[in-house]
């Protein structure tokens, strides 16, 4: 009941003045967020002159400290877009190089799957010519067995 709107017929309880007390006003949070971004203007001719003076020195000093800070960081921008632009270059240059030991590689691989498949084709030959060399012999050693007398 301390969280509803108070009633004007209906008495509040103690907690509940307390809870409506802290609450901010609505108009004073409307016209302090409204305001907030106001700059007044600069004093008009009832102001004296070295107040008027102290004031435009004191924005001459901000604005030259921030203009420095702009400088500052323009020149750090700028050594990084050129530093930027060389690892770019650079870059580049790694992967022509890439591409070309890449193909390089390739050729190499080719190269090398060619000699295996030689190798094998001549393992295969001489395989043959053994395993045909030993049925000769073989046969002609069964030959001279069965000729041999007993």
């Amino acid at each position: 009941m301390a969280s509803a709107p108070a009633s004007p017929f209906k008495k509040q309880s103690k907690k509940g003045k307390e809870k409506e007390a802290q609450k901010p006003d609505s108009l004073r949070q409307g016209f302090s967020q409204a305001t907030s971004g106001y700059n007044p203007p600069m004093p008009g001719p009832s102001a004296s002159a070295s107040n008027v003076e102290a004031g435009l020195r004191k924005q001459v000093e901000t604005l030259t400290a921030e203009l420095a800070t702009y400088k500052t960081r323009a020149s750090q921008a700028d050594a990084l877009m050129h530093q930027n632009r060389a690892l770019s270059t650079e870059l580049a240059r790694v992967k022509k190089s890439l591409r070309k030991e890449q193909k390089k590689v390739v050729k190499v691989g080719e190269v090398a799957n060619k000699a295996l498949d030689d190798c094998e084709k001549a393992m295969e030959v001489q395989a043959k010519e053994i395993v045909e060399g030993a049925h000769a012999e073989i046969s002609k050693l069964s030959a001279e067995a069965k000729a041999a007398p007993k």
